[in-house]
């Protein structure tokens, strides 16, 4: 997928579903919902205040391993586990 399709999905993805913060933190990871403006260059504006530890992902579907999102800065697909 080229570079203006992937942002352009990532867009996409932005408007209908939820972003979540991810920072890391001396005593593990924390999560947070955002809800600050839903357009990738607000999340990205965010993201350089919040610190190089700080990550926004983008819920995109459910897989068999589990749910699927999308790092919003990199556009890299990640997958995890609900604890």
């Amino acid at each position: 997928m080229n570079i203006l399709a992937r942002a352009m999905s990532l867009d996409l993805l932005i408007q209908s579903n939820d972003v979540i913060i991810t920072a890391e933190v001396p005593d593990g990871i924390h999560t947070t919902p955002y809800r600050g403006k839903c357009n990738r260059r607000a999340i990205l504006s965010f993201l350089e205040s919040a610190g190089a530890k700080a990550r926004a992902i983008v819920y995109s579907h459910e897989d068999n391993s589990g749910p699927i999102g999308f790092d919003v800065r990199s556009g890299e697909p990640l997958t995890w586990i609900a604890a």
